[in-house]
């Protein structure tokens, strides 16, 4: 049976909870980082989530965040797959790292438990869009730009231009809509372990210590990852001294994870297609004799 540290399992060691790590920016269409099992695309924390949800032999969600935020629509489509695991009558624990600000405070919401470390940062609530003003630096350097448009707003954002009051006004209400649709989701899941006004009251941006965030009702508990595994384990009603954790591996066929590796790795344009494929497909050769070689779980390797 292949093993992961920290007591995870990657294969069927029975019922048992999913441990998923939210590190990084929530976005779509990222590279992702070692093994592909940590920060990663969105969209496969959200296929992942979803296969735990109709897995039988998981009966938890143990989300391990440590994330500034990200992409809105990313972290909205990550906390709608949160919601469907916890709607399906499966536990949601969120286990705090260093920061859970904006959007990864956006998908930690609906958790039946959030768990924060004394030193962890909480909050950021709010949304933001920026551009800036270059048109007296273009002035200093003798660059004149020229925009072709269709429509009269199509270049709201340029900053070879200033933006006028209307242009202004128009994106405020964009980021006043979007900033609704966060606080709202918000209060949904929090409202009983605090009250709206003190969401909206405190929904301005700022971040918050553990402690702090955890009296306006944004955290349950303090304490570490193991503190956020004995909840899980209450809540699914599991024994927590032999409590099986599962890793993303269970659902991350290794072809995922070694395609994942090689479009990370940069190569010069001046390869052609077919030559780029007969590299990256020589380097995935090498890697899975490697891993026959070292003994793994060979269910590991089925593409």
């Amino acid at each position: 049976m292949f093993k992961f540290s920290n007591n995870l399992v990657s294969r069927d060691e029975g019922n048992g909870i999913l441990e998923l790590k939210i590190f990084g920016s929530i976005a779509f269409g990222q590279e992702s980082s070692s093994l592909g099992l940590n920060a990663m695309d969105a969209s496969r924390w959200i296929s992942i989530i979803d296969k735990a949800r109709k897995d039988k032999k998981i009966f938890g969600l143990l989300l391990r965040i440590n994330s500034g935020g990200g992409n809105m629509v990313a972290s909205q489509e990550l906390y709608n797959a949160i919601k469907r695991f916890r709607d399906s009558g499966k536990k949601v624990v969120v286990s705090i790292a260093e920061v859970c600000a904006s959007g990864a405070y956006y998908i930690a919401a609906p958790a039946d438990v959030i768990v924060a470390n004394e030193g962890s940062i909480v909050g950021s609530i709010g949304v933001f869009m920026q551009t800036i003003d270059a048109t007296e630096l273009l002035k200093k350097i003798g660059v004149k730009p020229s925009v072709i448009k269709s429509v009269q707003y199509k270049d709201i954002l340029s900053p070879a231009r200033i933006m006028t009051d209307y242009e202004k006004e128009a994106l405020q209400k964009t980021v006043d809509a979007l900033h609704e649709q966060f606080v709202s989701s918000v209060i949904k899941w929090r409202a009983e372990r605090s009250s709206e006004k003190t969401i909206r009251s405190i929904a301005n941006g700022l971040i918050y210590v553990a402690d702090e965030a955890k009296g306006y009702g944004l955290v349950d508990k303090l304490g570490d990852r193991e503190q956020a595994k004995k909840e899980i384990a209450d809540l699914t009603q599991l024994d927590y001294e032999n409590l099986v954790i599962y890793d993303a591996s269970r659902y991350y066929k290794t072809n995922d994870i070694l395609n994942d590796i090689l479009r990370s790795i940069p190569l010069s344009s001046v390869f052609s297609k077919w030559i780029k494929d007969a590299v990256l497909a020589s380097m995935k050769q090498t890697i899975i004799e490697t891993i026959e070689t070292s003994g793994a779980d060979q269910k590991l390797l089925q593409p």
